[in-house]
């Protein structure tokens, strides 16, 4: 590094050489571009895809063979994508424009003008009628299939299968639906390229898969499904078509019972139909969950699972070609399997450490001459990787998809911050999040982990617990003090350990330990929320939540930790705190402390309530509804002063009607311009985005026309910032060395378009990197202005992004000076 050094010292004196030749002098002052506040993208992105696939299919649209996933989702990777995205083998991206809706199902057709991949789809009209549809991508632009499908309890379509019935290939669609087009058919219906067909009378049930069979003496669409049944047949949940016929392999299974899912595999006798669902028998045969068709009877295969089977996909991943089964189910006979195996027609192989969580959809992925088994689940916990709804097998282990906060583990949660924080450990500021997270990146954070600005770490690495091993147990709220005892992050949930030791539901982390802080709050009870507070006798750290003190202290759901015990604030007091903050309304400051009812002795304080030191008061009538719930307090200087923000679940402020969002100016509440029809705030923060400070408001809202996490109070008027998915539960500022900004921690894929997983950074993004005087052109005051930030020690000369300024800055920045901007 020293060599490195000197090179920086040479060009830097160099760049002044060249500067004074030119008549400029160099300056020490750092040069500041004007920039847009936005949503930072590529930063926080998932391992996978923020919602649960439905399907996967490979297609080649003309720029190489690549995996296609559809399902309930918005965003996959760092990508904003819609409900379909696209995997190269590297990276998520999306595919056109996306499409509305839910892609069910997905196949490769031809029709005549080049293969295309087809993505079954439902979508509500702006009406509110849910309808069906086909979508169509070229390689170029998605067109919709002329003719919408309708149901008369709402469409689905759950398979899309090719069939050449003797007419030539047509494109079958199967689910729940009574019309395709201006066709009358009953859950199945024939796409030609041109128009839509009905099978006959089509099939009674639910279709769930599709295969082709061509063992027999002449090619046959396999149908399978709950309920599937043919006119004039009984329930059999597997019947054949063969262009002019419906037919049947047998009697089928047990009425109740169903196939899920159809795959023709050659395991070395020749290639069979296998079947999977929930039957146990096939044509009266023991075949519990899976079944083999030879052409002529149906039979087991093998060991028996223990639970049912949903997706079935053949493919070699390097041991030959092998059947791989998928479904809700443990074990294969007396091999433990978790939710996934590979059958090679002799014997069951597990699949390494497989996922755990209910499996609904495999494919095979084959890039670059190597196949990898693709499982899209409701979540997925394999091995030390920790992804978002979808993985591969390579034939050794489970790999992940991208990287980033995983979406969907862990019962089918998802991957939620719920509390976020900025603390300096002695490395330099970072920020702390806690949420529903063990594994991000590739390192093991047990649902605590620190941002530096440029890659996520744990907080303790030697032991690797973070709050909890292999549990959700998370910090609702986490707050920097100094009790004397020095620096610390103070952290409170409903967690039990921290680091490997018993801390109960809060712990204090000194930036290389953890220590519990005090032994008073219960064990059992649940931290909601931290403050500072001085009442005469000194700083003092208070902790709201749902708790009782232990050691007959007396008092609950609220506590004072004066640096070696926690105490109660007056005897008999209790009423669940989710929100702590300190006002100053002329008198001098005052705690306030809000949730669900306050109660202390007799008096009943409606949501929330005052503490001035030594008593307890009302604060203008208090907040009500029927779902009453403070979640959050701040104080923000608006135009008309000083005033205490209140927001959560409510309906009225002191007799003011105040949805979810009220002002206390020290007198009386008031509302502010009306900003939803429904609004839920749980969090908020002041922040100046260099337009002066503003209130900043989380949670999820809606006008009834669109949903928002995000909203930006001035003290006149609303504007809207993070139109997203769910919605945002923390908010704090942070400057990870490129200015300061705005951090959203919450349960969301995409704000306001950009793709971000549960951590969000709203701050100032320049437009064209290099122009560092801000004239719109790219001169020599431009490496002038460079040079000035260099010397200053400004990050914002960090072009490389390491962190550090080195040579390697004055070369990226050459690099981005010669790219131009556009």
């Amino acid at each position: 590094m020293d060599g490195l050094e000197r090179l920086a010292g040479t060009m830097r004196a160099l760049g002044v050489t060249i500067f004074i030749a030119m008549g400029v002098a160099v300056g020490s002052t750092a040069v500041a571009q004007p920039c847009e506040q936005r949503w930072a993208a590529d930063t926080f992105g998932i391992p996978g895809v923020g919602g649960l696939p439905s399907a996967a299919v490979m297609f080649d649209d003309g720029d190489g063979p690549a995996l296609y996933v559809g399902g309930d989702f918005k965003a996959a990777g760092f990508e904003a994508t819609g409900s379909i995205a696209r995997w190269d083998g590297a990276a998520w991206s999306s595919v056109g424009d996306g499409l509305e809706g839910e892609v069910h199902a997905l196949a490769v057709f031809d029709d005549g003008t080049g293969p295309a991949l087809h993505a079954a789809r439902t979508r509500f009209t702006a009406d509110g009628q849910r309808i069906g549809g086909l979508a169509r991508w070229d390689g170029r632009a998605w067109s919709a299939l002329e003719g919408d499908i309708v149901g008369d309890h709402g469409p689905y379509i759950s398979s899309l299968q090719v069939f050449d019935d003797g007419d030539g290939p047509a494109l079958y669609v199967g689910g729940e639906f009574t019309r395709a087009g201006e066709a009358e058919a009953l859950n199945i219906a024939r796409w030609d390229g041109n128009e839509w067909s009905a099978l006959r009378d089509g099939v009674g049930g639910f279709v769930r898969t599709m295969a082709v069979w061509e063992g027999g003496p002449r090619p046959v669409l396999v149908v399978g499904g709950k309920y599937v049944s043919t006119t004039g047949a009984g329930q059999r949940g597997l019947v054949t078509w063969d262009g002019a016929d419906w037919g049947d392999l047998g009697s089928g299974i047990h009425a109740g019972r169903q196939v899920r899912a159809l795959a023709v595999y050659d395991d070395g006798d020749g290639p069979a139909l296998y079947a999977g669902g929930s039957f146990l028998e096939m044509d009266g045969q023991p075949a519990p969950y899976l079944a083999r068709w030879d052409g002529a009877t149906w039979s087991a295969v093998g060991d028996a699972a223990d639970g049912q089977v949903v997706s079935l996909a053949v493919a070699d991943t390097g041991d030959g070609p092998s059947l791989f089964v998928a479904g809700e189910f443990e074990r294969v006979g007396s091999l433990p399997t978790g939710g996934m195996a590979r059958w090679d027609g002799a014997a069951w192989h597990a699949l390494g450490d497989s996922p755990d969580g209910f499996l609904n959809a495999l494919a095979p992925l084959t890039i670059d001459g190597q196949t990898s088994v693709v499982a899209c689940s409701v979540w997925l916990d394999a091995e030390d990787i920790q992804v978002s709804y979808i993985a591969r097998w390579d034939g050794h282990r489970w790999r992940q998809m991208g990287s980033g906060l995983p979406q969907g583990t862990g019962g089918g949660r998802t991957a939620t911050a719920h509390s976020i924080a900025a603390f300096d450990d002695g490395d330099g500021p970072a920020l702390y999040a806690s949420g529903e997270f063990q594994v991000i990146d590739g390192v093991r954070v047990s649902n605590i982990a620190k941002w530096d600005g440029r890659a996520w770490s744990a907080l303790d690495s030697a032991l690797g617990t973070g709050l909890g091993p292999a549990s959700f147990r998370v910090a609702f709220d986490m707050l920097a003090f100094d009790d004397g005892s020095g620096p610390a992050l103070y952290v409170g949930g409903d967690f039990r350990t921290a680091g490997g030791v018993e801390t109960g539901p809060i712990a204090r982390w000194d930036g290389r330990q953890w220590s519990a802080v005090g032994q008073e709050i219960e064990r059992g009870g649940r931290v909601h929320a931290l403050g500072v507070f001085d009442d005469g006798s000194g700083p003092a750290l208070y902790a709201g939540g749902q708790f009782d003190l232990e050691g007959g202290e007396g008092g609950s759901d609220l506590a004072r930790w004066d640096g070696q015990r926690w105490r109660p604030l007056s005897a008999g007091r209790r009423g669940p705190v989710h929100a702590i903050e300190v006002f100053d309304d002329g008198g001098g400051p005052d705690l306030y402390v809000a949730g669900g009812y306050q109660v202390v002795g007799e008096d009943v304080y409606m949501g929330i309530a005052r503490w001035d030191g030594r008593d307890w008061s009302d604060v203008g009538g208090g907040l009500s509804g029927t779902r009453l719930e403070v979640r959050s307090l701040c104080v923000y200087h608006d135009p008309a002063g000083p005033a205490l923000y209140a927001g959560g679940r409510f309906t009225w402020a002191g007799g003011v009607a105040a949805h979810g969002l009220a002002v206390w100016d020290g007198a009386t509440w008031s509302a502010t311009e009306a900003h939803t029809r429904t609004d839920d705030v749980h969090a908020m923060a002041v922040f100046d985005d260099t337009s002066g400070p503003a209130l900043y408001v989380g949670g999820h809202f809606t006008d009834g026309q669109s949903i928002w996490s995000l909203a930006r109070w001035d003290g006149l008027a609303w504007t809207r910032l993070g139109q997203g998915d769910i919605g945002v539960l923390d908010l704090a500022s942070f400057d990870d060395g490129h200015g300061p900004a705005l951090y959203a921690g919450g349960s969301f894929t995409v704000l306001d378009g950009v793709a971000t997983s549960g951590v969000a950074r709203y701050g100032c993004e320049r437009a064209c990197p290099p122009d560092l005087d801000a004239d719109g052109a790219l001169t020599v005051f431009d490496f002038l202005a460079f040079l000035n930030l260099f010397d200053a020690g400004d990050l914002s000369a960090d072009f490389d992004g390491d962190g550090e300024l080195t040579a390697f800055d004055f070369l990226a920045f050459q690099t981005a000076f010669d790219a131009g901007c556009h």
